[in-house]
């Protein structure tokens, strides 16, 4: 069997080294011609070993003058079967791990059995010490061991400053008093930028950190810092953090997608990925807390706690903003803070601090505004636009480390700074309240007037006398201002009512609200509650029907004098040259339809297609100022013409009219509301897929 190849540069050094000196004593025979006797005369080296180093390197070249070659087989046992040799490395990797002794002795046991030699103890020794550490590792400690140990890594290297920020949080070896006087040790919560390795924010509690922690100390990081040595601000690209339930939380995400900030995990159990933040924390122990009063590492005893938490921390910040920012980095061969600054760098901000206010803490149950303020934590808060939410449950948001102020917010939004005179320094004068005081008072009265009057107003168009009757009604009546809308009429009705009064209610203010964001966002509304409540005053009075009604021809469903679903677009549908068009019927965006007792789905296909074609020619020519002439064509039946239709009395349709009216609106991208009575609304309300939105008239 040919022996295997070794290219040169398996040679050690001062093996190469040696057989170059060899070929320089055997080249004269090689090349010149010289006898081998000559040669080992001159080199005084045996004929013998002059052959045999030219017989080596005719064979082998340079590589075979070299002594003690890497055999195939070297650091195998040769004098043992390989089945010996495997059984002796799996008894060594099983887990829990055995001793020497005993796999020598179980060895010994089976190789009797098989018919082996057995081995010694010292082969055994050799055998398991010359295993890789990597299977070792692997086989007794883990994946997540080797992992740790053997995995090749990528250090991963920022661009410029504020390209990514990394965060974490550690226990501190000192011993501190708390607020009860009890000795602690404090855990800190530490954001570094990964290129410059400045710390940005920082924050010191005796509480274990969460993500609520995080949160803080990222939203001090952002924004500028009070103190002047502080330089650092901005929002980074990246946040690196770990993927532990304190650092993830909704308010995080929501607050980093608002400020186009990328939130970035580490992979679960594996801490290397923050080995920038961690080196941090260990120069914070070895130069500072080593020296500080207090300190106490794993294991220590009879440490005595000297300092408080702000004794503390007014040491660390005097060493982060003096001495750690201004100190040479190893790696990156400058001064922290000089690397971050370098290039004329920018930060990018917030618009304000008011957009980094989902990052403070927020009470678990809501506060009441009291006549003297807001009373939280045994602290009394004041602002004066606190005046017009006394009695109102807000909720308030704060910074744990300065209690001098909150924010409170009502109904999500953003209401004022209230500030704690105790603690901020600041006070809020008797001027500032008693104008504050005035004004809500005033505001209160107007609106107490305002009711009072239309109160009046309707009781009053009640007294009068009723009308005659309207004997000659043929033709639509003008009216100046907003007519009292009828109940229950059907599409194909056309009665004429007398202009009366249309109070808005706190319920109609809601309808309003839901029929809005239908018609803006193509959702699907309901709107039900029991007979009587105003659903279908409510629905015409937002639709301005009372516009639009009196123009429409009857019965309508007949006047195109062909199928509505036909597709001949454009035609002229009607003529209404003796009719005079208000000004307000060019903002009509919404179409009422009540559909019939018992109704096919065709029926109510071609009745709703006709209307939507009556409404658009109807609009159309008051927009285009085509009063009157015939030879004006419709060309469009849908939006922009057309935003809403709300369909009233829904009651009455079964699961495939629903279906039909839902399809129409879909196929015209055109939001819809239905009104109906309670118990058609309790019906359809457990079709949750099919209702976007969802209000309760009543």
């Amino acid at each position: 069997m040919a022996e295997p190849f070794f290219p040169l540069t398996a040679l050690s050094e001062a093996q190469r080294a040696q057989a170059l000196e060899r070929f320089t004593i055997i080249r004269p025979a090689l090349e010149e011609g010289v006898s081998r006797a000559q040669v080992a005369r001159t080199s005084k080296k045996a004929p013998s070993t002059v052959q045999l180093w030219i017989k080596r390197y005719r064979e082998k070249g340079l590589v075979g003058l070299a002594n003690n070659v890497s055999r195939s087989d070297k650091g195998t046992a040769r004098t043992l079967e390989d089945a010996a040799i495997q059984l002796i490395e799996g008894l060594a990797l099983q887990k829990p791990p055995r001793s020497m002794a005993a796999i020598h002795r179980q060895v010994t046991t089976i190789a009797q059995q098989q018919g082996w030699k057995p081995p010694s103890y010292d082969r055994v020794r050799h055998i398991i010490k010359s295993l890789d550490p990597a299977l070792v590792t692997m086989a007794h400690q883990g994946a997540a061991a080797y992992r740790e140990e053997f995995d090749l890594l990528y250090r991963r290297e920022s661009p410029h400053a504020n390209a990514m920020w990394q965060a974490d949080h550690t226990p501190l070896d000192v011993l501190l008093l708390d607020e009860t006087g009890t000795p602690a040790k404090p855990w800190l919560t530490a954001i570094e930028d990964d290129y410059s390795r400045v710390i940005v924010g920082y924050r010191l509690s005796f509480q274990k950190a969460t993500a609520l922690t995080t949160a803080l100390t990222l939203r001090t990081a952002i924004w500028r810092k009070e103190d002047p040595r502080w330089h650092t601000s901005g929002i980074p690209t990246v946040f690196y953090t770990d993927h532990g339930s304190d650092f993830t939380s909704k308010h995080m995400e929501q607050v980093a997608a608002d400020l186009t900030m990328e939130l970035i995990f580490s992979q679960i159990s594996i801490p290397r990925g923050r080995g920038k933040i961690e080196r941090f924390f260990r120069s914070v122990d070895q130069l500072l807390l080593q020296d500080t009063p207090g300190y106490a590492p794993k294991g220590s005893t009879g440490v005595k706690a000297t300092l408080t938490l702000p004794a503390f921390e007014q040491r660390f910040r005097t060493w982060l903003l003096e001495d750690y920012q201004y100190r040479i980095h190893e790696e990156t061969k400058c001064a922290p803070t000089e690397r971050w600054e370098a290039g004329g760098f920018v930060p990018r901000m917030p618009n304000s601090l008011e957009q980094l206010d989902l990052l403070l803490l927020t009470v678990a149950k809501t506060r009441r505004v009291q006549q003297d303020g807001i009373r939280f934590q045994g602290y009394r808060y004041i602002d004066p636009t606190l005046a017009g939410y006394v009695k109102e449950d807000v909720v308030i948001r704060y910074d744990p480390a300065d209690l001098a102020e909150i924010r409170v917010f009502h109904q999500d939004r953003f209401v004022c700074r209230a500030i704690c005179p105790e603690l901020a320094g600041q006070t809020v004068s008797l001027k500032e309240i008693e104008k504050a005081r005035t004004e809500r008072r005033k505001q209160v009265k107007t609106g107490l007037s305002t009711r009072e009057a239309l109160v009046e107003q309707f009781l009053a168009a009640h007294q009068e006398e009723a009308p005659k009757p309207q004997t000659q009604a043929k033709e639509p009546v003008e009216t100046t201002g907003r007519p009292r809308l009828e109940a229950g009429i059907s599409m194909s009705e056309q009665h004429e009512r007398k202009p009366g009064t249309f109070v808005v209610t706190k319920a109609y203010r809601r309808f309003t609200e839901m029929c809005d964001a239908c018609r803006y966002a193509r959702f699907v509304g309901l709107g039900y509650g029991p007979p009587g409540t105003g659903k279908t005053e409510s629905a015409k009075y937002y639709a301005q029907w009372n516009y639009i009604k009196p123009f429409l021809p009857d019965p309508l469903i007949t006047f195109t004098g062909r199928s509505a679903v036909d597709g001949l677009y454009p035609y002229k549908p009607f003529t209404f040259a003796s009719a005079s068009l208000d000004a307000p019927i060019q903002e009509c965006r919404t179409v009422f339809y009540t559909p019939p007792v018992t109704g096919a789905p065709g029926r109510i296909e071609k009745e709703v297609l006709t209307l939507f074609a009556a409404f658009s020619y109807l609009v159309e020519a008051a927009n285009q100022h085509h009063q009157g002439r015939e030879e004006f064509l419709v060309t469009r039946r849908y939006p922009p013409l057309i935003e809403l239709l709300i369909v009233d009395e829904a009651n009455r349709l079964r699961d495939a009219g629903l279906e039909q009216i839902r399809d129409i609106a879909d196929r015209g991208e055109v939001g819809l509301v239905s009104t109906s009575h309670a118990r058609i609304g309790q019906a359809i309300e457990t079709r949750a897929t099919t209702l976007l939105a969802h209000w309760i008239c009543a």
